[in-house]
């Protein structure tokens, strides 16, 4: 009996480990989004792969130990995203409408120009319909 317990607490702390690092909010200008946090490489790499679609207000963040060019992919994704390159609390680059796949249907990839601490994944057309520029001050 004790050993099954062990066992199945084990299968479940590994399913768990698939989660999220945790959820907060995040402000844009006056908007707040409810964001899931990616701070460890398992969730970084996973991102918001395969699912089917993101709350209107909702986004992944994902956080670095430090600044670099993170470059980004596609992979299993479902639907396009607004990817910001947030260093400190300033967006520095803002990719608008990312599809899924590029014009020679290869699974896009972005390579950010600047460097940046956190990365913000969003539905399409949040960045617009929001008014958010480069330069603008997110609040975690």
């Amino acid at each position: 009996m004790r050993k099954s317990i062990i066992i199945s607490l084990f299968f479940v702390l590994v399913l768990l480990s698939g989660c999220a690092n945790g959820i907060t909010t995040l402000k844009i200008k006056d908007e707040v989004l409810n964001v899931e946090i990616s701070a460890d490489a398992f969730t970084r790499t996973r991102g918001l792969s395969g699912r089917e679609s993101l709350c209107e207000n909702c986004a992944m963040v994902f956080i670095f130990g430090q600044e670099s060019k993170y470059s980004f992919w596609m992979k299993d994704m479902n639907f396009p995203l607004d990817i910001l390159y947030i260093k400190g609390d300033e967006i520095v680059e803002i990719f608008k409408n990312v599809q899924v796949l590029d014009d020679m249907n290869e699974i896009m990839e972005v390579f950010p120009n600047k460097k940046a601490d956190k990365v913000l994944e969003l539905n399409a057309g949040w960045c617009d319909a929001h008014d958010v520029q480069v330069g603008d001050k997110i609040e975690l």
